[in-house]
């Protein structure tokens, strides 16, 4: 190979990636997300029937919009307690 192996390198490596990037549309979207944010209940109950929970998929929503209810503390990511941590994870991602 000699002074072109960089390439042989970096050309074997898109394919796994292609195969995850194809696979990646075949993911259903979140039950949890459908009924909490767009508010979709009839595509989240075919999504859980789909994934096999067929006999307690009507529970599941309810569960969800009952969570969905009680959540009353939302916090941000972006106020003090959180500021060492948050900074730690950008610092140690972006030096690696």
């Amino acid at each position: 190979m000699g002074e072109n192996a960089w390439r042989w390198m970096l050309g074997i490596q898109a394919f796994p990636s292609l195969f995850y990037t194809f696979l990646i549309f075949r993911i259903p979207e979140s039950p949890r997300w459908l009924v909490q944010y767009k508010k979709d209940k009839e595509t989240a109950l075919g999504i859980l029937k789909q994934i096999g929970i067929e006999t307690t998929a009507v529970e599941e929503i309810r569960a969800i919009e009952k969570e969905t209810a009680q959540e009353g503390n939302k916090e941000s990511l972006f106020i003090h307690k959180y500021r060492k941590p948050l900074m730690l994870a950008i610092f140690i991602a972006f030096f690696n």
